[in-house]
């Protein structure tokens, strides 16, 4: 089983509620429209809660988006979708609004649980 984890941070000047927001009623559902293979998988969103992060130093991200495809084929589709300009440029134009691109990360994961 493919695992990707992606760590976004909000833009300066975006409360954490505005960038959640975003994510939940936009970025998400056009990521979905636009990636037929996020549609069956186990897509979700991890956001940092300001009280636990308020005691502790603050990560340099807000979010921690978990992506787990079902089988190898649907983890080649997602990877292939992220190869076409359009989805890339849609991507890129909507991270925009509310994340900064530059703080994002993309990892690959396999994924080990305990008996």
């Amino acid at each position: 089983m493919k695992k990707t984890i992606v760590f976004l941070t909000r833009k300066p000047g975006t409360t954490l509620e505005q960038f959640r927001h975003h994510y939940e009623t936009a970025h998400a559902p056009g990521a979905i429209e636009h990636i037929p293979a996020l549609a069956r998988a186990d897509y979700r969103r991890n956001f940092i809660e300001s009280s636990e992060a308020d005691t502790l130093p603050r990560p340099d991200f807000d979010v921690i988006t978990e992506i787990t495809f079902a089988d190898d084929a649907d983890y080649e589709a997602f990877r292939r979708s992220l190869e076409d300009p359009a989805i890339q440029a849609w991507i890129a134009q909507d991270e925009a609004r509310f994340s900064d691109p530059t703080l994002t990360r993309s990892y690959t994961v396999t994924e080990h649980r305990s008996a």
